[in-house]
């Protein structure tokens, strides 16, 4: 993905009309990846796949698909040329920065979930175990080594699971739309992409893979929750030139929703705690404010 910037290339007609279709572009590829999305989403709930914890996670893992779908169709009808996959062979500095982060933002909601009250502290052994139960393992026992595999399996195993289902999401807004969207700037370009990729998670949140039992609530805190994602993540694609690195920090993300910060704090409620509440966003919004404005 290039860094330079278009603006000093050419005239002003010229940019205008390339920010047109750059809108265009964004605006199509939602389109078509918000109808892909629906689609599956119709069929699995037909065949009975939303109604289980498990086959609804599953279900939208393979809805992570449609993004890059959508990119490979807008591709191959002249919407976009050149490479912007993004496939460039990641390096061990980038993969733990990206699987820093993708751990540290998720616990540091948890911890302000805990702080502002929005959540409760484990305060026993029981409350761990009870808290892992509610992630969906209900008969695990209650024993030390199955927490210590717990850990290690959130931390290391299910991250690397969960990126390459988040690879079908990265190639479709940071691969291909940031990279068309870069003729605005790349303060704008960040911002328009994790917007468009907000539109894509709504019905998500209506089947209640997200903010389960506030469709409402959770379509207004979408918007601003994976915008401010968006900007991380676009910045991790800019930054190390690889498609895989936000490809994993989007996987440890995902992985940590029911990681060890998880099972230590409790939240109340989604709407205001954990990763995607408003603990959430106040905490993704303060590194991304600082991504947009640093040089």
């Amino acid at each position: 993905m290039s860094h330079q910037d278009p603006k000093n290339q050419i005239g002003p007609k010229q940019m205008k009309e390339l920010k047109k279709r750059a809108l265009q572009r964004g605006i199509m590829i939602t389109f078509i990846s918000v109808s892909l999305l629906s689609l599956w989403l119709f069929i699995a709930y037909q065949f009975g796949w939303l109604t289980g914890a498990v086959t609804r996670t599953a279900a939208a893992w393979i809805g992570q698909l449609t993004p890059a779908i959508s990119a490979w169709l807008m591709h191959h009808i002249g919407q976009g040329e050149g490479s912007f996959y993004g496939f460039r062979r990641p390096t061990l500095k980038w993969m733990f920065r990206g699987w820093i982060l993708g751990i540290g933002l998720p616990s540091a909601a948890f911890g302000v979930t805990g702080i502002f009250g929005w959540g409760s502290f484990a305060s026993s052994w029981s409350d761990v175990m009870e808290n892992i139960r509610e992630q969906g393992f209900v008969s695990l026992p209650s024993d030390v080594s199955v927490l210590l595999l717990y850990v290690l399996f959130s931390l290391f195993v299910v991250p690397l699971l969960l990126t390459f289902f988040a690879l079908g999401e990265e190639i479709g807004w940071r691969g291909y739309l940031l990279s068309q969207l870069l003729v605005f700037g790349r303060r704008k370009a960040l911002l328009l992409s994790g917007l468009f990729w907000s539109v894509w998670h709504i019905p998500l949140v209506m089947v209640g893979q997200v903010y389960p039992g506030h469709p409402a609530a959770g379509s207004l805190l979408i918007v601003p929750f994976i915008t401010g994602v968006g900007v991380i993540l676009g910045h991790l694609r800019m930054s190390s030139r690889s498609i895989w690195i936000p490809s994993l920090a989007h996987g440890t993300f995902n992985a940590q929703m029911a990681g060890p910060a998880a099972v230590l704090v409790s939240a109340f409620s989604p709407v205001s705690g954990g990763f995607m509440g408003v603990a959430g966003i106040l905490v993704i919004w303060s590194i991304a404010l600082w991504l947009l404005w640093k040089r």
